[in-house]
């Protein structure tokens, strides 16, 4: 990692795995700087990364840029449409590639058909969606590439009538999108890996879920998990702090 420019005087850098922390920075207009990360590993097929970027002023919270730069590498295969593009804009979108890793197996919460979600590395995820039975290769930390048509159904993108590709086995999860309570009752975010803090503030048994209202004090959201998982609630109670990733 190298740095560059006024922006840039006297800062530090640290790298760990793939964490990039650049300190005692000051860009501005004013003072640019160019960052150059050297040696960096080529996948075997093509594929959009997003070095996801976040900034702060002296003292204050890390916070993501409005758009992080995305590069695509590699050679060979279709080209991979970032499930972030999809999501901000479905009916520019009809058959398309995409590349990541499940977070939800199919056959987990619905047993009777294929209900999973994917997520890559710009951020979002996708329902990926048929009324055959579970399929296999959709299992939680699969890396996937499927070929499948862009569809809206009560206002959720889904990818339908896919094939898949099995690239690999027992990858991490991607890094959930830390919200606010308020913020997770986002529908334009359904499908995203999340995280949220707060207090239980009601739990609510049904004979094939539970419902958990969470309130970090900037507005309520249902947490819902489906009695398919094998979730034992039994450590919670309304009070409880809660931090949930879903």
């Amino acid at each position: 990692m190298q740095l560059s420019g006024n922006g840039f005087t006297g800062a530090f850098v640290d790298v760990q795995n793939k964490l990039i922390t650049v300190s005692n920075a000051m860009v501005t207009d004013a003072n640019s700087g160019t960052m150059t990360i050297n040696q960096l590993t080529s996948p075997s097929s093509s594929e959009q990364s997003v070095f996801a970027v976040k900034t702060a002023v002296d003292g204050g919270a890390l916070t993501a840029i409005s758009s992080s730069p995305r590069v695509s590498v590699g050679a060979g295969g279709p080209p991979i449409t970032p499930i972030a593009d999809i999501q901000a804009n479905p009916t520019a979108y009809s058959t398309v590639n995409i590349e990541g890793i499940v977070t939800l197996g199919a056959g987990i919460t619905i047993t009777s058909r294929t209900d999973a979600y994917v997520q890559d590395n710009s951020g979002r995820g996708i329902n990926i969606f048929s009324f055959d039975p579970p399929d296999p290769l959709l299992e939680r930390g699969n890396r996937v590439r499927i070929t499948g048509t862009v569809t809206e159904f009560g206002g959720v993108t889904e990818i339908t009538d896919y094939t898949i590709l099995l690239i690999s086995t027992e990858n991490d999860p991607p890094q959930p999108l830390p919200l606010s309570t308020n913020d997770a009752n986002n529908i334009a975010l359904e499908g995203t890996y999340i995280n949220i803090k707060g207090v239980a503030t009601s739990i609510e048994p049904f004979s094939d879920a539970t419902n958990i209202t969470v309130d970090d004090g900037s507005g309520e959201v249902l947490i819902r998990v489906w009695g398919t998982t094998g979730i034992n609630l039994g450590f919670l109670s309304v009070g409880d702090s809660a931090d949930v990733t879903a």
